[in-house]
């Protein structure tokens, strides 16, 4: 019996590895590399074309010095004559995954070391569903880009539905879930602090 799973079941099976992996470390951890989503996403999208000359820079300097431009020799090499690691629109779109990649595994990171300690059960189940936010987010930039598919587009009449279903209505829904689970986490805190004095 041969099973295939479907780009769905994929988002599906790596939003629940994300929301296990935020179980594991719980809500703070997790709330670090929200914001190190977030920071990766307006790097990525806004900032590409700076990225884009400054690696370009960085890797014209390597390649002359790796080609023997700092050598006695100085008529072998000309810094203007080396092609450009970035150059058409596949390369844009690895760089910008890149750039991301790097942010939001520094996040990981940077939780990992700066917040010392446990997570209590409440945190852990709270980190889970920030876990899964994130995988979400992770998936849905990543995704399109490494797999880009052809995609077929539907009109719909009603401008409710369109909007719901257009990328830019998703930010508020994840703003608004974050707020919600601040609330539920300074409600919580609050609560224990209250407990013991």
């Amino acid at each position: 019996m041969k099973v295939t799973v479907g780009p769905q079941g994929v988002i599906v099976c790596l939003v629940a590895l994300f929301a296990l992996i935020g179980f594991r470390r719980g809500t703070k951890r997790e709330l670090v590399v929200l914001a190190g989503i977030a920071l990766a996403s307006l790097i990525a999208n806004t900032q590409l074309e700076f990225l884009t000359v400054w690696v370009n820079r960085f890797y014209k300097i390597a390649m002359f010095v790796a080609k023997g431009g700092l050598s006695e020799d100085l008529g072998s090499v000309s810094l203007g004559s080396l092609e450009p690691l970035v150059q058409t629109n596949n390369d844009s779109t690895w760089l910008a995954v890149t750039a991301y990649a790097v942010i939001v595994i520094l996040s990981y990171l940077v939780g990992q070391r700066g917040i010392k300690g446990s997570p209590a059960r409440s945190e852990r189940v709270l980190g889970g569903l920030i876990g899964g936010v994130n995988g979400f987010l992770i998936n849905r930039f990543i995704y399109p880009r490494v797999f880009p598919v052809n995609r077929t587009h539907v009109a719909i009449m009603s401008g409710q539905v369109s909007d719901a279903l257009t990328g830019n209505s998703l930010l508020p829904l994840v703003l608004v879930g974050l707020v919600m689970i601040l609330v539920v986490y300074g409600v919580r805190g609050s609560s224990r602090s209250s407990g013991n004095g």
